[in-house]
């Protein structure tokens, strides 16, 4: 039902060019910034994962070491980290939301600019 309304939009759109120009402008510096902040969070996910991959390794050696120790309140705080530090956790949300961020951009280019 939704998509049908859409392609009527759609249709009516293409006949009434001047409000079509318009929005196509008015869309330039949305589509940028989008690309822009998707590029960004794919950059920052390679930082993040080259480090967090070394500073991951340190949490872990000392989650172990507070382990042995005893101290288990510090040793599931130094793993949490650990974890949250690591390739697998927040580089990959930062990843998602980055090709989200790019997916959105182009599908926004797709509908305004290739009708």
């Amino acid at each position: 039902m939704m998509e049908l309304e859409v392609e009527i939009m759609l249709i009516q759109l293409r006949k009434n060019v001047a409000l079509l120009w318009i929005l196509r402008i008015l869309a330039v510096p949305v589509v940028l910034v989008l690309f822009a902040a998707g590029f960004l969070l794919n950059l920052l996910y390679g930082i993040v994962g080259a480090i967090g991959g070394l500073v991951s390794l340190l949490g872990g050696i000392a989650a172990v070491l507070a382990l042995l120790d005893g101290c288990y309140g510090e040793a599931a705080a130094s793993a949490a980290v650990a974890f949250l530090i690591s390739p697998i956790a927040l580089p990959q949300l930062l990843m998602w939301a980055g090709n989200l961020l790019i997916c959105a951009a182009s599908a926004l280019y797709t509908y305004l600019y290739r009708l």
